[in-house]
């Protein structure tokens, strides 16, 4: 089933098609390399290619990156926790990645996202970004102007400029926690692929009716 769910998810990214957008295919882009990671010896996801067609379109990286993050949230809402730490997504085996020039991206979420977690976590994102790619001051700068009309945002960044603040005021443990790969047995829902193999069909009959 998850080679199938690959196979499907791959032609709709493949086609640019929205449904590639859509909740279930960014299911089982979040499943497949952590379930892959404990199960491949039945079936190596890597084949599929998948991680780079994520990584060329920038729309569904960014898709994935917060259906992770929301899914994170919803395991730690349970016990209470917060999550408000891009490395939340970005420690578990996942086909999201980001390079030094989705820098203002990252800072034009911190102002786009509704959610005050969701902006901590951009302002971590873009933080992280910043400091991967050589520290640049004029990138310092946009960072410190991006948050400087949230009070909790511009000590968030206070503290991770300076770690030892972090660690003395309001750091959350959560942000230090070492993360393993986890779910063992991750399955995909079979509604899922289903409605995978709508979208795929109807994807490919709008396609064959534009070239004919």
């Amino acid at each position: 089933m998850r080679q199938c769910a690959g196979v499907v998810v791959r032609r709709l990214i493949n086609a640019r098609d929205a449904a590639a957008l859509k909740r279930s295919s960014l299911s089982v882009l979040h499943v497949l390399p952590i379930d892959g990671f404990y199960n491949v010896h039945a079936f190596d996801v890597r084949k599929l290619g998948l991680a780079d067609l994520v990584r060329a379109w920038p729309a569904l990286n960014w898709s994935l990156f917060w259906h992770v993050i929301g899914q994170e949230r919803k395991k730690k809402l349970k016990k209470g926790e917060l999550v408000v730490d891009a490395w939340m997504a970005l420690a578990v085996s996942t086909f999201v990645h980001f390079e030094d020039d989705d820098f203002d991206d990252a800072v034009q979420a911190i102002a786009e996202r509704s959610l005050d977690d969701d902006k901590e976590v951009a302002l971590t994102l873009a933080h992280r970004i910043y400091v991967h790619s050589g520290s640049q001051p004029e990138r310092l700068a946009t960072l410190k102007a991006a948050v400087a009309a949230h009070k909790h945002l511009k000590a968030r960044l206070a503290g991770l400029l300076n770690p030892r603040i972090q660690a003395s005021t309001n750091g959350r443990p959560q942000d230090r926690a070492v993360i393993k790969p986890r779910f063992p047995g991750c399955r995909i829902d079979r509604c899922a692929i289903n409605e995978l193999q709508r979208w795929a069909i109807a994807a490919w009959t709008r396609r064959l009716r534009r070239s004919s």
